[in-house]
């Protein structure tokens, strides 16, 4: 998960809190969109990050080998 992490981690540019613990359903695969529930957010605001296709093909990566 080091590898894939790092490269994830600064491709969306978020803290490594919200890394460990995204989760797959808040992935909007059609509008290449991360949703980051308000919840988790330090301003209680909902967070929504862009993806790239880097942090698709990364993804598939951690799907593929069951990463966690």
């Amino acid at each position: 998960m080091n590898y894939c992490g790092n490269i994830y981690h600064y491709a969306v540019a978020t803290g490594p809190a919200e890394l460990r613990k995204a989760a797959w359903n808040a992935l909007d695969l059609e509008a290449s969109e991360w949703r980051i529930p308000p919840e988790r957010m330090k301003m209680k605001a909902k967070h929504i990050v862009p993806r790239s296709m880097m942090t698709s093909k990364t993804e598939l990566e951690i799907k593929i080998y069951g990463i966690r």
